[in-house]
């Protein structure tokens, strides 16, 4: 026997629904990095810039960035629907190079009308602490 219209419709919705709901949520999990890695200083920094703390942000700065980046954040480049995305992390040492892509715009489940970028991130362990070192995004560029 051969089920109804209405019968092959309505599991069609729900597995439309089941998809969707997939999409959504696998889309909102987040990465966590265990805090005192250079990639948590990171986080923790364009946690700050996203939420627009500008004192916040620059306590993740080495001293002499912190010095030169008065105005480290502008909120006008920080869109709302800004994801942050870990693509390579070299870490020698005292030294760590983290790379991220960053993706702005619609976060709808066909992302449409956004676009992505890539930044770069240098980090010095201090005092057994990682602290960006050079004029990170967003506060690049900083007053010299």
């Amino acid at each position: 026997m051969k089920p109804s219209g209405p019968v092959v419709t309505v599991l069609a919705a729900v597995a439309v629904a089941v998809v969707v709901l997939g999409l959504v949520t696998g889309r909102s999990r987040r990465q966590t990095f265990e805090a005192g890695t250079p990639q948590a200083t990171v986080q923790q920094y364009l946690d700050a810039a996203f939420d627009g703390d500008p004192d916040l942000a620059r306590t993740f700065l080495d001293d002499n960035t912190a010095d030169r980046c008065e105005r480290p954040l502008r909120r006008n480049v920080v869109a709302d629907t800004v994801r942050a995305v870990l693509v390579t992390e070299r870490v020698e040492q005292d030294r760590a190079t983290i790379e991220i892509r960053l993706t702005f715009g619609d976060d709808g489940p066909f992302g449409s009308g956004g676009y992505d970028m890539e930044e770069r991130f240098f980090l010095e362990r201090l005092d057994g602490d990682w602290h960006i070192a050079e004029d990170p995004w967003p506060a690049a560029p900083c007053d010299f």
